[in-house]
């Protein structure tokens, strides 16, 4: 692992909870539908999700698998439709943390994990 890649890498690892908060405010102030349904601890509950995901996006980019992410959050989608939640939620929240490290990683980082979304 060289360059951006270890630099988004760090980055999501140490900073997942702030990036995790971001998203969660974002997620929560775009769609109160979704505060709702996840009251009275929705955005711990979206941060902890977003946190993990970050965590899991750094393992991703180190290893220079975006499988790994992948399959992580094919895992989340399974988890969601077994608890009968809307996997929607959890594409919108995904949407909101790809948007806030778009805009909170350096460029050149960021351009290494934007990819892993698509």
């Amino acid at each position: 692992m060289v360059g951006y890649e270890q630099l988004a890498s760090s980055l999501l690892s140490q900073s997942a909870t702030a990036l995790a908060g971001h998203g969660a405010n974002q997620l929560l102030d775009q769609n109160p539908e979704i505060a709702w349904r996840f009251a009275p601890n929705a955005f711990s509950s979206w941060q902890s999700l977003l946190a993990m995901r970050c965590h899991e996006l750094a393992v991703a980019i180190e290893f220079s698998s975006p499988q790994i992410f992948v399959s992580a959050v094919d895992w989340a989608r399974a988890s969601f439709k077994a608890r009968d939640v809307s996997q929607t939620d959890l594409k919108s929240g995904l949407m909101c943390l790809r948007d806030v490290l778009a805009e909170e990683l350096p460029q050149p980082a960021a351009d290494t994990v934007t990819p892993c979304f698509e």
